[in-house]
């Protein structure tokens, strides 16, 4: 019985992984894959001087894709917990391929979530005014429809830090690929 049922989830993946490839060919889209363990996301969120919420998703795959949501709130009931419809409709806003990282360092990025995912989160120390926040996370699916925020790292208005080794690590790798550019001048002060 178990081994029937496993059967038939294998074909009900099969058959979902299929209809997505053909989806995709036939749009001439590549849809990323939402309903993977889970994403990196880097973003920037700034609604002081011009409407912006705009960054960057990475699969599973390695696949990067930038998203805008042409200065429009995400629509999320909770941005902790977000369902992977939400996800999938923020970065299908403005979607699109701008690279795929090689399956190695895919690898080894997505290798770092779980570690990340334990770490606690330090209170945010203000530092700027009207910089905005540039953000690195990864959500990551739970049980159900939805998935769980993991910060990494918030700079700008805020700064917040995942004290985990490997979020440390995950979040500067993520900022040496280049996606965004930094918010400058809003470190805090050595004490």
């Amino acid at each position: 019985m178990r081994a029937a049922k496993r059967l038939v989830l294998r074909l009900s993946v099969l058959a979902t992984v299929a209809t997505v490839a053909t989806a995709a060919c036939a749009t001439g889209t590549t849809e990323p894959p939402l309903t993977s363990s889970a994403v990196l996301e880097v973003q920037y969120v700034n609604f002081a001087w011009f409407p912006t919420w705009k960054g960057f998703v990475i699969d599973s795959a390695g696949g990067v894709y930038s998203f805008d949501l042409a200065g429009k709130q995400w629509a999320v009931a909770d941005p902790e917990h977000p369902t992977r419809a939400e996800l999938a409709a923020k970065y299908a806003s403005g979607r699109t391929l701008v690279r795929t990282l090689p399956a190695s360092e895919a690898r080894e990025l997505f290798a770092l979530v779980r570690e990340a995912a334990a770490g606690s989160v330090t209170s945010p120390v203000n530092r700027c005014a009207d910089a905005g926040y540039l953000t690195y996370s990864a959500y990551q699916a739970t049980a159900g429809e939805r998935s769980e925020r993991i910060l990494l790292r918030a700079e700008g208005d805020e700064i917040r830090d995942n004290r985990a080794s490997a979020a440390r690590q995950l979040a500067r790798r993520l900022a040496s690929l280049g996606l965004m550019t930094p918010i400058e001048g809003c470190q805090p002060e050595a004490g």
